[in-house]
């Protein structure tokens, strides 16, 4: 009874202790005893299947450690790619729109240039218009002097009716004026 008190006092569970000194007495005195013999082959076997148990929970802790660092080293160079990625559809983009800023720009500058070009034509078609009027009264004040009708005046200087009318008027007005 006392060697199998032992055998039970060599581990001390409260204190998480192996009484080396105590397992080797058990040693020797289980050459003799086969019974104390076969507790001590049982109790290596346990005690090598926890030990081969813990060593392949740490194998598998380093695995799966090796395995997420690999994980990590997959994302972080993915993240990194989007990251180029999105840097340069940002460059594109921003390349884009000083294009269509600088495409409003020139079309602006056109269309500046397009209403001075017709305002200067405008002008130039008025001052066109006032020669070609004067120079209309002119042919007409010379054809009336001549003894041409109205109608034959205003084919040949294009002036209106009205403008017609108030010339031939304006004319025998200064004859008038100039008789007396």
């Amino acid at each position: 009874m006392a060697r199998w008190l032992l055998l039970l006092a060599a581990v001390d569970d409260n204190k998480n202790y192996f009484y080396l000194d105590i397992y080797r007495e058990l040693e020797k005195i289980a050459k003799t005893d086969k019974d104390i013999e076969a507790a001590m082959q049982a109790w290596r076997d346990i005690s090598s299947a926890e030990d081969e148990r813990l060593a392949y929970k740490d194998r598998n802790q380093q695995s799966r450690k090796q395995q997420l660092l690999q994980e990590i080293e997959i994302l972080r160079q993915k993240r990194k790619a989007a990251e180029e990625r999105a840097e340069l559809a940002e460059k594109k983009y921003n390349k884009l729109k000083r294009q269509y800023e600088q495409y409003k720009l020139k079309a602006t500058e056109e269309k500046i240039k397009k209403l001075e070009a017709e305002e200067k034509s405008l002008l130039a078609n008025r001052e066109a218009a006032k020669i070609i009027i004067r120079y209309g009264n002119v042919v007409a004040r010379n054809l009336f002097a001549q003894g041409m009708d109205s109608l034959f005046v205003q084919n040949v200087t294009g002036l209106s009716d009205k403008e017609v009318a108030a010339l031939k008027m304006q004319i025998e007005e200064e004859n008038m004026k100039d008789l007396f």
